[in-house]
């Protein structure tokens, strides 16, 4: 893991990066302390793929980050099951990107606002655009 992550990147956030959208330098400025879970590492490699790069391509694209793939393990699933409620519009990815930073005591880093509502003590979450 990168020596003293602070971060757990959202798909939406290294898209933002990759593609210099709005909010893509606060997370060029956290990079190198930062991991991204494996389910949203697959995310931004599909999103790749959607926006047309082949999948070796785009996975050698998420390679050249600074981030390091933390895996999807067992460890990851109760924070999903008893994390916000299956009613929160919030996808697999979003849920298993907030159980991740839960578990590993570091904040989710997201560009998608709808997260907020399911900040707190244990789940700190941060926004890369105002």
């Amino acid at each position: 893991m990168a020596s003293n992550p602070e971060y757990v990147l959202d798909a939406s956030a290294v898209i933002a990066a990759m593609f210099r959208e709005f909010g893509h330098e606060r997370v060029r400025s956290v990079q190198t302390r930062s991991v991204i879970g494996a389910v949203n590492a697959a995310e931004v490699i599909l999103k790749l793929v959607e926006f047309g790069a082949t999948w070796e391509e785009a996975k050698r694209q998420l390679e050249l980050l600074p981030i390091e793939v933390v895996p999807f393990d067992a460890a990851i699933l109760p924070g999903i099951l008893d994390g916000p409620p299956k009613k929160s519009g919030l996808s697999l990815a979003d849920r298993a990107c907030l159980a991740t930073a839960r578990n590993l005591k570091l904040t989710a880093l997201t560009g998608d606002r709808k997260w907020m509502p399911f900040a707190s003590d244990e789940i700190k979450i941060a926004l890369i655009r105002p």
